[in-house]
């Protein structure tokens, strides 16, 4: 999950960053005998789907980071508890503990 989150949020963000790009150089008007046209209103739209599709991912990804970073916390406090150990005295060769 956190791996997933990390992976989201990092390509969520470079999305967003590309599509605001793409929108900021959409949108020209030429001049053209006395009225002004606009140009490239499809290279706008799709700036403006890759941004909201962007900071949908990111907003997701960061939910995902969290909570897979405290279940990673989790889990790691409960390995800690239980270990597996072998010691080259004759008198005991293996032990297994787990702490509660």
């Amino acid at each position: 999950m956190k791996h997933a989150g990390v992976g989201l949020t990092i390509g969520g963000a470079v999305l967003t960053v590309i599509g605001v790009g793409v929108m900021a150089t959409a949108e020209t008007e030429v001049y053209n005998y006395g009225s002004y046209e606009s140009t490239n209103g499809d290279k706008f739209v799709m700036g403006a789907l890759a941004t909201e599709l962007g900071v949908g991912m990111t907003a997701g990804g960061i939910v995902l980071w969290s909570i897979g970073s405290s279940k990673r916390n989790k889990y790691m406090k409960k390995m800690k508890s239980l270990s597996f150990n072998l010691n080259p005295d004759p008198r005991q060769k293996l032990t297994l503990s787990y702490k509660f």
